[in-house]
């Protein structure tokens, strides 16, 4: 019988190690948190050219007058204006005031004969990560000398 007790014994010792070692804590360190990059530091005023590249065409409906609105809130805007068909009038440059203040210029897209019709164009800008307040004011000033539209103001909630 002594060896019985001793088989018994040896094995609930061999149970119970096994149980213990999937209960034990890991010794391993917790992999270390990003630290997450510093946001660059702007200062105001600052002016960004825009290319054409730089400009997205959108569907030509809009009314007679200008129009600033949002396409992706935070992100991207809409600049409705009105201009020749042929050399449309387009955003040139984007000037930050502010996170919560910005003036687009607008002018001819340049060419070789404009036509003088009064079409319609929707430009699409993606604004800088530096540009988050709300409301956003957008000024929309004209460099056109065949646009004499003063600039107007546009608040974007």
């Amino acid at each position: 019988m002594p060896y019985r007790h001793s088989t018994s014994t040896l094995t609930v010792a061999v149970f119970a190690a096994l149980v213990m070692s999937g209960c034990t804590a890991s010794t391993a360190e917790p992999p270390a948190a990003k630290t997450p990059s510093p946001a660059p530091t702007y200062s105001y005023p600052r002016t960004i050219p825009l290319k054409p590249a730089d400009v997205t065409f959108g569907p030509e409906e809009q009314e007679f007058t200008p129009a600033v609105g949002w396409i992706e809130e935070g992100r991207s805007i809409r600049i409705s204006t009105r201009g020749s068909s042929s050399c449309p009038t387009i955003p040139v440059s984007l000037k930050i005031t502010s996170a919560e203040k910005i003036t687009v210029t607008v002018g001819d897209s340049g060419g070789d004969a404009c036509t003088s019709d009064f079409a319609p164009h929707n430009s699409r800008i993606d604004l800088p990560d530096d540009v988050t307040g709300r409301p956003l004011t957008v000024d929309l000033d004209y460099d056109n000398p065949y646009n004499q539209a003063e600039p107007h103001p546009f608040v974007l909630e």
